[in-house]
């Protein structure tokens, strides 16, 4: 109890940390490469290459999507890239190799859509060295750089609120 307790603390020091050197960069246009943090355990049944292809008009478009369960081990039927409690270490560093490849990715846009406060999914989101971030949790809002105030199963609402601001602020 202590030791999670610990764990937790550290691993939100380590967001702060990040969160501190954060510089939102001038865009670069057009979207080439779209990185995607979502829970696992929320079950969405949205195939977010085809979906994002088609909502920026591009069919270039590079789609990397990183899902986190609640699981501390992979099931040995799952095949989908993603990561669970022990790729993190107590500190906050990640020991995934495929993880730390998504953090250091420079995405155009990064898209966090999950609405648990979970601190690993916080942690992998502040970490990423993404342009821009764009997010539906609303409990931090440091974390992001546009959140849009959906609901999760409100996909299509997000879609067609992320490019109305995505113009507006000039990123799409």
């Amino acid at each position: 109890m202590f030791l999670e307790r610990f764990k937790e603390k550290t691993r939100k020091k380590h967001i702060n940390s990040e969160l501190k050197g954060r510089e939102v960069s001038v865009p670069k246009l057009p979207l080439q490469r779209v990185g995607i943090i979502v829970n696992n355990d929320d079950k969405l049944a949205i195939d977010w290459n085809t979906e994002l292809k088609k909502l920026f008009s591009n069919s270039d478009l590079i789609v990397d999507v990183v899902s986190f369960s609640t699981a501390n081990k992979r099931k040995k039927d799952e095949v989908s890239a993603g990561f669970y409690a022990p790729d993190v270490a107590w500190n906050g560093a990640i020991k995934n190799t495929e993880l730390k490849t998504f953090i250091n990715t420079e995405f155009n846009l990064l898209i966090s859509y999950y609405t648990v406060n979970e601190t690993l999914l916080k942690l992998l989101t502040a970490s990423s060295k993404a342009d821009f971030k764009v997010g539906i949790l609303k409990e931090d809002q440091r974390i992001n750089d546009l959140i849009i105030n959906t609901e999760l199963n409100a996909f299509d609402t997000f879609k067609v609120e992320l490019i109305k601001y995505l113009k507006i602020l000039k990123r799409s």
